[in-house]
């Protein structure tokens, strides 16, 4: 996504992503778990994609443990 452009408008989009397995079963646990992820996306530099699981860690690292 951060690829792509228009003369006018650019953009990127950053992900946080949780799982019940690591967040629990209840809505508002995965939620919260997906948001503080999000918010660690944002916080390294947007346009990436950050796991509840250790949302300090780049996704490529976390392969093996999110499966």
């Amino acid at each position: 996504i951060g690829n792509a452009s228009s003369e006018s408008i650019a953009f990127s989009a950053s992900f946080g992503v949780a799982d019940v397995e690591h967040a629990g079963y209840e809505p508002t646990e995965i939620f919260k778990a997906a948001d503080d992820a999000l918010y660690a996306a944002k916080e390294a530099g947007r346009n990436c994609v950050r796991y509840a699981v250790d949302p300090a860690r780049e996704p490529a690292d976390l392969i093996g443990a999110v499966s």
